[in-house]
């Protein structure tokens, strides 16, 4: 029996097993108690629609003239032309597919860069499309890709789909398949926004 204000060795133990876990680092998360699993997992799969709003994706590679426009179907697996317009008439189409065509969860806009990652000509052409979109539909969420390779591929694809000399010639032809070459690198590059998974 102790003696009163004598702690006990069972005491005794528990504390230094305490001790012990706060000198090594081992700190309960609190994720379990609450209720909320470890891994995030939980709070990934209530906040997903949130992040990954349905509908549509349009992919646009703009240009000083002449700016590509395509969209996914509604499950966000691929990507088919819409045609090419002049940036301002890109803009209403844009607008066009949102309020009448959608619903459209985002668009994806092409992002002019060097080979060095830096900036280029084209790139003012670009952020100043995307701040007259935004403008116009400020609720609709904007991205950008990285297209610094879009027109050569898109020329290739068409090569390789075996569309004719004189039909890649066609003024737009290339603009319209780079804008869905941005978008495929775009689904592949983030495949959680296909619906799909």
């Amino acid at each position: 029996m102790s003696r009163p204000g004598q702690r006990s060795s069972d005491q005794r133990s528990s504390d230094q097993r305490s001790s012990d876990q706060r000198s090594s680092g081992q700190r309960s998360s609190g994720k379990e108690e609450s209720g909320e699993r470890a891994d995030g997992k939980g709070t990934e799969v209530a906040n997903k629609e949130e992040l990954y709003p349905p509908g549509r994706l349009l992919g646009v590679d703009v240009g000083a003239v002449r700016t590509g426009l395509a969209r996914t179907d509604p499950f966000r697996l691929f990507p088919t032309p819409v045609g090419t317009f002049s940036p301002k008439q890109a803009l209403l189409e844009i607008e066009h597919q949102v309020k009448h065509e959608g619903p459209v969860a985002a668009v994806i806009v092409g992002y002019p860069l060097s080979l060095e990652g830096e900036k280029t000509h084209g790139t003012q052409h670009v952020e100043k499309f995307i701040r007259q979109l935004k403008k116009r539909l400020p609720g609709l969420p904007v991205l950008t890709m990285d297209e610094r390779f879009s027109t050569k591929i898109a020329r290739r694809l068409l090569v390789e789909s075996g569309v004719p000399k004189k039909k890649r010639a066609q003024k737009g032809r290339v603009d319209v398949a780079a804008a869905s070459w941005i978008l495929q690198e775009f689904l592949e590059a983030n495949p959680e926004w296909n619906t799909a998974v």
